[in-house]
C-alpha cells in the first residue's frame, strides 16, 4: 500500500486541519445550542420548524468569533448544506445543473480564500 502524498495533498490536508483547529472555538461547538439547529432540512421536516431552526443558528452565528471563517470554508467545499457561516446552503442535491468547471472555478477561488482567512486567524492567535 502506498502511503506518500503529493506536496498539494499535504496542503489540503494541513488546511484541513488548521481550519478544524479554528473552527473549535465556533459558539456552534462551544455553546449550549443544540448542534441540529445548523443542519440541513430532512424529508417530512415541517418548513415552519426548518425556519425556526435555522433563524436561531443565523441568530447565533451573527455573535460567533470565526463565522467568516466558517463561511469561507462552507464556500470551499464541494458539498454544503445546512447553516454555515450565518448562511443557509440548500441541499446540492436538489439544486440546478452547473457546469463543473464553475463550481471547480468557484471552489478554487474559496479555497484560496479561505487559505487567507486561516493565516489570518493563525496570526492573530500568536501575536
Amino acid at each position: 500500500m502506498d502511503l506518500r502524498v503529493t506536496p498539494g495533498e499535504l496542503e489540503e490536508l494541513r488546511l484541513i486541519r488548521a481550519v478544524h483547529a479554528a473552527l473549535a472555538d465556533g459558539l456552534c461547538a462551544t455553546g449550549d445550542a443544540s448542534p441540529h439547529l445548523w443542519d440541513a432540512a430532512v424529508a417530512g421536516e415541517p418548513r415552519k420548524a426548518v425556519e425556526r431552526r435555522y433563524a436561531q443558528a443565523i441568530a447565533i452565528c451573527e455573535q460567533c468569533p470565526v463565522r467568516q471563517l466558517c463561511h469561507g470554508l462552507a464556500e470551499a467545499l464541494p458539498e454544503t448544506s445546512g447553516v454555515w457561516g450565518g448562511e443557509v446552503y440548500e441541499d446540492p442535491t436538489k439544486r440546478a445543473y452547473q457546469s463543473r468547471k464553475t463550481v471547480d472555478g468557484r471552489q478554487r477561488k474559496a479555497r484560496l480564500r479561505l487559505k487567507v482567512l486561516v493565516r489570518q486567524r493563525v496570526a492573530c492567535d500568536v501575536t
